[in-house]
């Protein structure tokens, strides 16, 4: 099988976190999914519980260790050892939709040479309230609207975009 898109998760001290997060990874509704998990460096369980899934996930997962650098190296550590068409990232103390990797593989591809980016909702565990980020699902946005997105929180993290990984290696990124 192919891998159309490989999801990069760095893992840092999630224990608490990491199985709701590769649970929402692996159901999703599209197949051809590798995780390309790099635990970071951790202290707590999170590696006994990569572990545990990379074997559930025989083939589907890799899990990689280094020591710790930061979140940034585990990502990239994570970009050199992927193989599908597209690359996205998830933090393992979050969880994503089971449509996510689809809906956003389907977008680029039916929008080449296009950013695809998707509003997320933050949750405040200590407020107990949930806020939207992003814009309706049938909004098309010129590069002209660029401020909207910015307004609206959507460019300050990598994990709701899909990226090229040939243009990610080709421009060293």
């Amino acid at each position: 099988m192919d891998i159309k898109v490989s999801i990069v998760l760095p893992v840092y001290n999630v224990e608490k976190y990491l199985r709701q997060c590769l649970d929402s990874i692996f159901v999703q509704t599209l197949d051809e999914i590798e995780v390309v998990a790099v635990n970071d460096g951790s202290t707590d369980g999170s590696l006994a519980v990569l572990e545990e899934y990379e074997k559930k996930y025989s083939g589907k997962m890799h899990v990689y260790t280094t020591e710790n650098h930061g979140v940034s190296h585990a990502r990239n550590y994570g970009v050199e050892r992927a193989v599908g068409e597209y690359v996205m990232f998830v933090d393992s103390d979050d969880w994503v939709s089971g449509s996510y990797a689809k809906t956003l593989i389907e977008t680029q591809e039916n929008n080449p040479g296009s950013l695809v980016v998707c509003g997320y909702t933050f949750i405040d565990h200590t407020s107990n309230t949930r806020t939207y980020y992003g814009v309706s699902e049938e909004t098309k946005l010129l590069w002209q609207d660029f401020f909207q997105l910015v307004e609206k929180v959507l460019f300050q993290q990598l994990w709701n975009k899909v990226f090229c990984l040939e243009e990610i290696r080709k421009h060293k990124i």
